[in-house]
């Protein structure tokens, strides 16, 4: 059987990556949109598929098929924003010549305050808030 789940992504090694089945009407997968209960400490959060399979009195995992990309919770950074906030790190100094090359390409500020470069399947929903005050 298919089923679907949300996948919700920390930046710290102590919270391994939370999946949790959810729910889609009528198999239409953009009707998904903000899971009820976001952990406090998570930056973002992704929908998949698997099949499961009860054989033997255990539940067999399939692979994920149906990965979306990754939703964040932040804001969008402009490319001046990027030079201003993180040109000492070593971060900046690994993605500028990308973004120079790739005007294209978006940052995403998380509410964590990590940077993060964006796919073009990613999407941000809009927040100056900080973690402790968002949920």
């Amino acid at each position: 059987m298919l089923k679907k789940y949300v996948q919700f992504l920390y930046f710290t090694v102590m919270y391994d990556p939370k999946e949790k089945e959810c729910q889609v009407k009528d198999g239409d997968r953009s009707k998904l949109d903000i899971p009820e209960n976001v952990p406090a400490l998570s930056y973002g959060y992704r929908f998949f598929a698997r099949e499961e399979v009860q054989k033997h009195g255990e539940t067999l995992y399939g692979k994920r098929r149906y990965e979306d990309g990754i939703t964040y919770f932040g804001h969008i950074m402009t490319l001046e924003e990027f030079k201003q906030e993180l040109s000492g790190d070593w971060y900046f100094k690994s993605r500028m010549d990308y973004l120079t090359a790739h005007p294209e390409k978006k940052m995403v500020k998380t509410r964590m305050g990590k940077v993060k470069l964006l796919n073009l399947e990613d999407r941000v929903i809009e927040t100056d808030t900080p973690i402790d005050g968002l949920l």
